[in-house]
């Protein structure tokens, strides 16, 4: 299922909607949110993994997933002792980025989530315009299409 939430000050409520809804189904689901960020666009990284909050066996098959095939990509744990004898490459670590609460809420509600994101140039936050790579956006597609075909 995809939903697209308004970025507002109800998101909050909203993400608690969603997950009430979904929980009326009786399935298990993980929230995949989808974004932009300036994180990456200089190491010309085609995605980036942010504002984690897994367990370690889902950081695990994430990590599987993101190896597969070629791509540049970028991981913004919650916890990068979570990624211990999983990811051994510093090359995908951002260490000047910290963690962002965007998926807190998603938490709150008990369910586990990540933000898959794609790297753009420009600032994010006002209506002047964002720049990103057609190529870079290839690559994304192709590893989200990975990653909801995939069990996390």
């Amino acid at each position: 299922m995809v939903a697209f939430l308004k970025n507002t000050d109800e998101k909050r409520q909203d993400v608690q909607k969603l997950v009430k809804l979904l929980r009326k189904t009786k399935r298990t689901f993980r929230a995949i949110v989808l974004d932009v960020t300036n994180t990456g666009w200089e190491e010309k990284s085609d995605f980036t993994v942010e504002n984690c909050c897994l367990t370690q066996r889902m950081y695990k098959n994430l990590v599987s997933i993101l190896h597969r095939g070629s791509g540049k990509w970028q991981i913004i744990p919650e916890d990068r002792q979570m990624l211990k004898g999983i990811l051994f490459s510093e090359e995908h670590f951002s260490a000047t980025v910290s963690r962002r609460n965007d998926c807190d809420y998603y938490r709150e509600c008990g369910i586990k989530g990540f933000g898959f994101c794609l790297p753009v140039e420009g600032t994010i936050t006002n209506d002047e315009g964002l720049t990103i790579n057609l190529h870079r956006l290839g690559w994304y597609m192709h590893k989200l299409l990975q990653i909801a075909e995939k069990k996390i």
